[in-house]
């Protein structure tokens, strides 16, 4: 680094030349003397502390520079926080919405997960990459993700459920480059609501009513109503999984919502209908289980089906299960009994989302629900297995 004076026509100035730094020589000019020897000095220094390539910077560069500092620092930070927040969440692969989407959703398929559930996860996401397919996953704010639950005149249940599939694609997401963080998204809030059970009445004109228009489906029915099972494991039940000696109904692994196999026993009444037989599994389920519901009159409020002339009565989710599981509870008094036939863990998903109060006498009542109660003619026994022809 060396200091000399340069004299032009016009002009006599002070050259700083700081030598070859990057390729390129760098010097600086200045109109005194001592802002020369002060800057030279300065230089000196930086040069002894942080190497050459300090000067490598433009003036514009510099000015930049200090000015960012300055604002980090009334921040209260420092440009090496700054740097490393940045590096530490910037994506570091890049893919498009869509590619990322079907990445997603195949690595789900290929783990194992339900088809059903990964029907419905591929395509709540495609739904979202409508319109912003292209675009780089690393690109997606939160913002337009929140315009996106909102802005489609939802019910919060169901935005509640859009909102997880995002969070889980995201989280996916992170785990393979594709974004820097998973976007911090507003919870939706549910208002607790108690879950919609059948009446003993209702039960019974659903029995009867299915006893007399559609005996294939009572094994469905009373395996749903008296012991609780989830209506997707039953559908994939055949005879061979009932017995009815020993009294139970195994829900095998590959059946079973958690992949676990478990018995649930059978009540005696539960018994009593299943004898009467039914199809394991029912052929054309939904349509025909829809036209029993309107056969038996429950709910009065419509709902349109799949076609005009099939509009049938509402129906309380998974009514068949909280009845159930209301009635056990009642009859038995038992948490740790009505959550284990349920297939549950512990009881807080019990008192969560399945209980509704019942009185004792109403308990009773349902469990007194038999064909001989209901003065239906005993008949021989007939089963049919759609997987076996039997």
């Amino acid at each position: 680094m060396t200091l000399r004076q340069r004299k032009e026509k016009r002009r006599t100035y002070w050259l700083v030349d700081l030598g070859r730094i990057q390729g390129r020589r760098q010097r600086r000019c200045f109109r005194r003397r001592g802002a020369a020897q002060a800057f030279l000095k300065v230089a000196r220094k930086e040069a002894q502390q942080h190497g050459h390539h300090a000067f490598a910077l433009s003036d514009a560069e510099r000015v930049e520079l200090l000015a960012a500092r300055d604002r980090l620092r009334a921040a209260g930070f420092s440009l090496n926080q700054a740097v490393e927040f940045v590096l530490q969440r910037r994506p570091k692969r890049e893919a498009t919405l869509r590619d990322a989407i079907d990445e997603c959703v195949e690595a789900k398929r290929a783990s194992g997960k339900r088809a059903g559930y990964v029907a419905h996860f591929e395509s709540t996401l495609l739904g979202f990459a409508a319109g912003r397919g292209d675009r780089l996953v690393s690109a997606i704010e939160r913002d337009e993700i929140e315009a996106w639950l909102t802005g489609n005149g939802w019910a919060a249940a169901t935005r509640k459920n859009h909102r997880g599939d995002v969070l889980t694609f995201f989280t996916w997401a992170v785990s393979r480059g594709y974004a820097a963080e998973v976007p911090a998204l507003e919870r939706v809030s549910l208002e607790a609501k108690p879950p919609g059970i059948l009446s003993v009445e209702q039960c019974r004109k659903l029995l009867a009513t299915v006893h007399a228009t559609d005996r294939g489906l009572l094994a469905y029915l009373v395996i749903g109503l008296f012991a609780g099972v989830r209506p997707q494991e039953i559908r994939a039940l055949t005879w061979a999984d009932v017995d009815l000696r020993r009294r139970f109904v195994q829900i095998s692994g590959k059946v079973a919502k958690d992949r676990r196999r478990r018995l649930v026993r059978l009540s005696a009444n539960a018994i009593a209908w299943l004898r009467l037989g039914g199809e394991l599994p029912v052929k054309n389920f939904f349509r025909r289980w829809a036209r029993a519901r309107q056969q038996a009159e429950l709910n009065a409020r419509p709902h349109p089906g799949p076609l005009p002339q099939e509009r049938v009565a509402s129906w309380p989710h998974d009514a068949l299960r909280h009845s159930f599981a209301s009635y056990h509870l009642a009859h038995h008094q038992s948490q740790d009994l009505t959550a284990h036939e349920l297939g549950h863990g512990s009881t807080a998903m019990l008192f969560a989302h399945y209980r509704e109060v019942v009185t004792p006498a109403a308990a009773r009542a349902f469990w007194a629900i038999t064909p001989r109660s209901l003065k239906l003619k005993a008949e021989k026994i007939v089963r049919w297995s759609v997987v076996s022809g039997q």
